[in-house]
This record gives C-alpha cells, structure tokens and sequence, in this order.
C-alpha cells in the first residue's frame, strides 16, 4: 500500500494536471472551491468550481503582437456575433464597409447569398493592403468557412457560444418557429464549426456569450490579448460598452448612434427651425424608393444632437411606415437606418443623433407614398 501511495504521488509531481481517479471527487480536491451560503450556521457548498471565465483560448496564436492577422467571428445567428463584431470594432479592428447595429459585412454577405466565393479572394487581398488587421462577422459563412479559409491572412477565429435554449428563445421571438427546432438548429450548427476548427491549424478563441454580458470588460481584454492588440484602456471601455445584458438587443459605435420615436412636440413658442436644406441622394444611394426620398442636408453649423421632425404622408394607402436614413460617413446605407410604423399621417418625431449627422432622409415605403410639408426644429 505504502508503495502504491508513493508510486502516485511521484506520478503526480512528474504530471501534475493529471487526474487522479481517485481524488476526482474528492472535498479536499484543490480543484475545488467551497462557498459560504449561510454565515450563522456556517453552512456551505463543497467541490464548487468557481465563475467562469468569458473566454477559452483554444488554439493560441504564434504571432508576434501587432503582426497581420484576420479577425473572423464563427457562431449562430441570435447568438452573440454582433456583440464579438462590434467588441472587435470597438478596438478599432476594420470589419467591413457599410456596418450597422449588427456590425455584420454585406460584401462577404453579398458572396454568400450568391455563393460567389472567387470574389472573397480578391476581396481578401484588397483588405489585406488596406488593414494590417481587418475582420469579418456573417453567421451563414460559419458553415462554409472552409470556402474562405484559404483566401485568409494569418486567419484568428473567435467562436461566440450563447445557450442554446436562450438562443432559440431569442430566435422565435424574433422570427417566429418552435423553440426545440431552434434549439436543434443552434446545436447543428455548433457541432458544424466544431469540425471546421477541428481540421484547420490557426488560431482559436472560444467566447461563453453569458459570462461575457456578466464580465464585459475581462471579455475584450482576453479578446484584445488573444489578437495582439496593446490597446489603451479608454479603448478597452469603448469595446466594452458594446456589450449589453442578454436579450438588450444591438449596439451601433457611440460616434454612429441614432434613434427616433414618435413624441409629443414641445410648445410652438420654445421651437425655432432648423436651416436644412432640401437635396437628392448621391449615386447609388437608397435602392428602394429613391425617386420617393426627401433628403435634407445639415446647415453650417450641423444638426442639433435632438431635434423635431414633422411632415406630411400623403398617398400611402394602407402603408404608413417610413424609413429614416442617418449619413454620417457621406453616404446612405442600410446600416444605418430606422424602420418607422407610423400612428399618424402627420406625424412628430424625436430624433436623436450624435451631433455630426450629415444628412437625413425620409423615404415612404408606400408605392404612392410621398413625403410633404417638412418641418425641422430645435428647442430653444
């Protein structure tokens, strides 16, 4: 017995992250952790073991920090890649032109729904002369990433795990379906990407979504490290600040934030008009509903952070829903606008911007709709 007992205690110190059969379940396990519940009767839990953290370095990285790399978001939809997307532009990491509150790329979207995956390698070259580390999120090109993989420069991949019963509970209260079939779509998935990393040799970082809403700050630290990045801790809280409770919905960039509702406007005698100017969208803005748009352009000194906006609807039928579009980087774009279902034909609208809104648009979606009597004020 005695040689048997020393035996082991040998083996452990030559392998200590062994484990040993024996001590598996056992109180005294240093790998277990005890909680006080209740510290009158000292009553406590036995063989805890502790929080979690929010990230799992899988595969670690060889690079040196600030080498080339490609930042590729893997997960499910509803299931947490807009928040890893927006952590990552956060960090200043390019992910694509034309984002919005889901950070997500519509060129690699583009390719995808056509399955044209010739261009992704000419795309890829492109950014690699453009960004010494740019990135990509669109869930659907999860499952055919060994169709990019091969275009891809020192490729990172951070894998976003979210419950998938929360999963598929956020996905039937957006889109409708029964939540075992959500669920079993989630797991499909997961265990797709699972195969994927398990046959590619690069990097790998998994991301646990709940530990990350809990712990926002330790998450885009682990993320910031596993990429090489030395950011500065002012840029470690704007990365930060993208990651909200779970089910808090989407996040654009702070110097991108808009929204709009439909509010009671102030007294006549506390308003005072907005100089914009009426204009037409540039080349290649706004696909639907163009010729229907009235675009208004923002004076000298800019548009107020908050301000009043009021018209008229006429010949919208039974449609009274608008879209509003923000310009904030010289062009309209689907990233960045709001789908409005309005109560009133002459509505009054709340909209608040950053304070550097460029230009605005107002675009009926009823066919005969047409946008009339524009109104923009500030309060006094």
């Amino acid at each position: 017995m005695k040689i048997r007992l020393a035996w082991r205690k040998a083996r452990n110190l030559v392998q200590p992250n062994r484990l040993d059969p024996l001590r598996i379940n056992a109180v005294n396990n240093p790998a277990y952790s005890s909680t006080v519940v209740d510290a009158d009767s000292g009553r406590r839990s036995v063989m805890g073991t502790g929080r979690k953290d929010a990230c799992a370095v899988i595969r670690e990285s060889g690079l040196k920090p600030g080498a080339p790399r490609t930042a590729v978001v893997l997960g499910v939809a509803r299931g947490g890649t807009s928040m890893v997307s927006g952590v990552l532009r956060g960090l200043g990491i390019f992910m694509g032109d034309n984002l919005g509150f889901n950070h997500e790329d519509s060129k690699v979207q583009s390719i995808v729904s056509r399955k044209n995956f010739g261009d992704f390698g000419k795309l890829a070259r492109e950014r690699d002369g453009e960004h010494r580390t740019w990135g990509f999120k669109f869930p659907e090109a999860s499952q055919m990433m060994d169709k990019f993989h091969p275009s891809l420069r020192n490729p990172h991949y951070l894998f976003v795990m979210r419950h998938p019963m929360a999963r598929g509970m956020s996905v039937v209260a957006r889109t409708g379906g029964t939540l075992p079939a959500a669920i079993q779509d989630a797991l499909t998935n997961y265990q797709s990407i699972f195969g994927f990393i398990d046959q590619v040799d690069a990097p790998v970082l998994m991301i646990n979504y709940e530990q990350a809403t809990e712990n926002p700050r330790a998450c885009v630290e682990q993320v910031a490290s596993f990429l090489g990045l030395a950011a500065e801790p002012e840029t470690i809280e704007r990365a930060a600040a993208m990651i909200l409770d779970q089910g808090a919905g989407y996040l654009n960039l702070p110097e991108y934030w808009f929204g709009a509702e439909e509010a009671p406007a102030p007294p006549e005698s506390a308003l005072e008009p907005v100089d914009a100017t009426a204009g037409k969208p540039q080349k290649g803005e706004i696909g639907y509903a163009r010729d229907r748009a009235s675009v208004w352009l923002a004076p000298e000194t800019g548009f107020p952070k908050t301000f009043w906006l009021r018209f008229t609807l006429s010949g919208a039928g039974d449609d009274d829903r608008v879209r509003l579009y923000y310009d904030y980087d010289g062009r309209f774009h689907l990233g960045h606008r709001l789908l409005l279902d309005l109560t009133s034909r002459s509505p009054v609208l709340k909209i608040q911007t950053t304070g550097s809104l460029k230009r605005l648009a107002i675009v009926p979606l009823a066919k005969e709709g047409t946008v009339e009597d524009v109104r923009i004020d500030v309060e006094a």
